[in-house]
């Protein structure tokens, strides 16, 4: 009996709880969450503290109504007040220089992002990079005189056969499109255009970048100098089969002056983000072993 009736009331709980609703916190809001309400959204991004700790410079990302594409801003955090100010009305990939008097940060210049540095004390901004490839990835010299970072260098598109000469005034279809690599497409970018990442190094204070990486391969970062400042590494997946290889990266060791390259990981799995250790003995990393299963726990190496 007692069974019975015990289920008698399992049965009935779900008509009872439908039937009283449960009111609204006081301080719940008045309207539901619109797509209209993600233009009125900023995003922080990419903080980096300064090195005596007393402020930060972020990416602030917002959706801009009248394009549908997110702007990326730089702004500057005191944090003992908490303070903000704004620091570049366009930028990304912000970083300290060692001794914290500058920053350097891409930004849109015409068709094509470069490298620019900024002197904290004056406000002063300087271009640093003429070089067409979209700036990424920067890092700074230990003595704060040269900067790293990682670009395209544009390629030729592959061609099957060749078009007779348009006569003058006709309109044609597009020319055909040959895709001959694995990776050909990207969410939000789209297509994926002929050419490959690769590293480069120049002055803090401008001048022609030196390009350290080369090949049909695509280098990535972050990148981390040696304490020397005569090495940068960085992980990146080369080999015949790099296209079909994505999850096994490797970590690999450049040299800043002769551009000789050096494989420091070679298991079966990523290896990515490195950090050297301040006196340049260690390296810290992300990565796992691949199982070929679809889900992996990523772990923290040390090597």
């Amino acid at each position: 009996m007692r069974l019975t009736l015990a289920l008698a009331l399992l049965s009935a709980a779900p008509a009872v709880a439908q039937q009283q609703p449960i009111a609204a916190p006081a301080d719940a809001p008045t309207r539901r969450f619109t797509g209209a309400d993600l233009f009125g959204l900023s995003i922080a991004a990419d903080p980096q503290i300064s090195p005596d700790g007393r402020t930060i410079v972020y990416v602030r990302r917002t959706a801009d109504v009248m394009t549908d594409r997110v702007q990326s801003s730089l702004w500057l955090i005191d944090v003992a007040t908490g303070r903000q100010s704004p620091f570049a009305a366009q930028g990304s990939d912000p970083r300290w220089s060692p001794d914290g008097t500058r920053v350097a940060y891409a930004a849109r210049d015409g068709e094509q992002s470069q490298l620019f540095v900024r002197w904290i004390a004056t406000g002063t901004s300087a271009r640093v990079t003429g070089f067409p490839g979209d700036p990424q990835a920067l890092a700074w010299s230990p003595d704060g005189t040269r900067l790293a970072y990682v670009a395209t260098v544009a390629g030729e598109a592959t061609t099957l056969g060749k078009a007779p000469p348009k006569p003058e005034g006709a309109k044609w279809a597009e020319p055909l499109t040959v895709i001959d690599r694995v990776n050909y497409r990207n969410d939000g970018p789209g297509y994926v255009k002929p050419g490959r990442d690769h590293l480069f190094v120049v002055a803090a204070d401008g001048g022609a970048p030196q390009q350290l990486t080369f090949g049909a391969f695509d280098d990535g970062g972050p990148l981390s100098w040696t304490p020397d400042g005569r090495g940068i590494v960085f992980a990146a997946i080369r080999g015949p089969e790099a296209e079909r290889q994505v999850m096994n990266s490797d970590l690999i060791a450049v040299d800043t002056t002769s551009g000789a390259m050096r494989t420091l990981t070679t298991r079966d799995g990523p290896d990515a983000q490195p950090r050297i250790s301040p006196d340049g003995t260690r390296i810290a990393w992300l990565g796992f072993d691949d199982k070929r299963r679809s889900y992996e726990n990523t772990q923290l190496y040390l090597g």
